[in-house]
């Protein structure tokens, strides 16, 4: 059996792929990231974190993710034309800790995502962006990506085979390998 040249692919840098990546990481598993867009997200999905989340942050040893993240603010019902709530409850009860010391809360993903890539950072890994998964094909010993990287402002293209043990699809439901 021949080595493959990447232990781990981790295709997608959002949260699930850069969870993925820093498991991996932790452990001194290598492991390479590649995100098709050309720059870190901006805009927002979903920002709430839930309790078992934090457990997996803790876990990391990603404890700032608790800390930074803001508690869930009451919801108001308001009568029509008023400013004055006459109803206020909260959109997740608050439980005191028992075996889990979390309770869900916001967070902004480019928030999560930057505190993220900076533990993967100090670890060695860096987040590819421009780098797209054409195809893959799989075979006993490998998987074998074609990736196209985006090079500068000229829109050049480049081609690149990437051979790894094993690929981890964290791309979402609009592209590429959950397709």
């Amino acid at each position: 059996m021949t080595a493959c040249t990447t232990p781990v692919l981790v295709v997608g840098a959002g949260p699930t792929g850069m969870i993925a990546a820093l498991t991996f990481a932790r452990n001194n598993v290598p492991v390479r990231i590649i995100e098709k867009e050309l720059q870190h997200r901006r805009g927002q999905r979903g920002p709430g974190i839930q309790p078992r989340t934090f457990e997996v942050f803790h876990f990391l040893r990603v404890p700032e993710i608790h800390g930074r993240a803001t508690p869930f603010l009451p919801l108001q019902e308001h009568n029509r034309g008023s400013l004055e709530p006459h109803n206020t409850f909260p959109i997740v009860e608050y439980t005191e800790p028992t075996g889990n010391p979390y309770n869900a809360k916001f967070m902004g993903q480019p928030t999560l995502e930057a505190i993220l890539r900076d533990h993967l950072a100090k670890l060695g890994c860096t987040v590819k962006l421009g780098t797209q998964l054409i195809s893959c094909t799989q075979d006993e010993e490998c998987v074998r990506a074609k990736v196209v990287k985006h090079r500068g402002d000229d829109g050049e293209e480049v081609e690149e085979d990437i051979e790894a043990a094993y690929l981890i699809g964290a791309d979402g439901a609009n592209w590429g390998m959950t397709r």
